[in-house]
Formats: C-alpha cells, sequence, structure tokens
C-alpha cells in the first residue's frame, strides 16, 4: 500500500489474509496490529508459533503449505479502517475487488532484527 499519509482506524490482524495454506501470524496476546513506524506503514506483530515462509517469492498459484508466503488486506475491509487521509480513499484488495484472490510477497533478512517486511 503506497498511500502518503495513511489513516487507521480499529485495524486488526482479522483485516488480513494469509493466502498460503498453514500460514498463521501466530496467536496470544503479542499478536496485534499498530501503527508506523513512518506515517503509510502499519505494524502487525507476530503472536507465539507463526507459520510463515519467507524464502522464496510468493506466488498465488503455488499456495500450499510450505510456499512462500503472501499477505493482503480482506477483501470484506471496513469502510475507514485503511484510508488516504489525503483524498479520503479506502484502502481495497489487491486483485480483483470484493474477492480475496491475491496478496504481495513477504521477505526479510532474518538476521536483521526488523524482522519481515512486505514488497
Amino acid at each position: 500500500m503506497n498511500y502518503r499519509h495513511l489513516g487507521r482506524s480499529g485495524l486488526q490482524v482479522s483485516d488480513f489474509i494469509l493466502p498460503v495454506s498453514g500460514d498463521s501470524l501466530g496467536s496470544g496476546g503479542s499478536l496485534g496490529v499498530s501503527s508506523g513506524p513512518n506515517a503509510n506503514q502499519v505494524t502487525i506483530t507476530l503472536g507465539s508459533n507463526p507459520v510463515l515462509r519467507v524464502g522464496g517469492s510468493f506466488n498465488l498459484t503455488i499456495n500450499s503449505s510450505g510456499s512462500a508466503s503472501g499477505i493482503d488486506i480482506k477483501a470484506a475491509l471496513g469502510s475507514g479502517k485503511i484510508t488516504s487521509t489525503a483524498v479520503g480513499v479506502d484502502a481495497h484488495d489487491l486483485g480483483i475487488i470484493g474477492s480475496d484472490d491475491t496478496g504481495v510477497d513477504i521477505t526479510g533478512d532474518l538476521s536483521d532484527s526488523t524482522g519481515p517486511q512486505l514488497l
């Protein structure tokens, strides 16, 4: 998402989808979504025992368990949850609007303390 100024309201982990079978953001008290670190970003804090494959490149047609992970916002994301504060336009999922049909790659340097990043 490339909104220059991102507004977030009530955004939750359940507002995201992981298209690869068996992938998980984990569970427990640490799992959550917060603002930043920059104005156009959100941070998803992984919970206990997350299942993500950072190596490789996400490909929607290769979504069996163990494939490279991807992430997207849900097609049914509520109005005002992610918006451009500059023009007031709501974010929408990639691909066909209204269909949980795609995602973006999750990549990262596992030795880097900043963790996985979305491409």
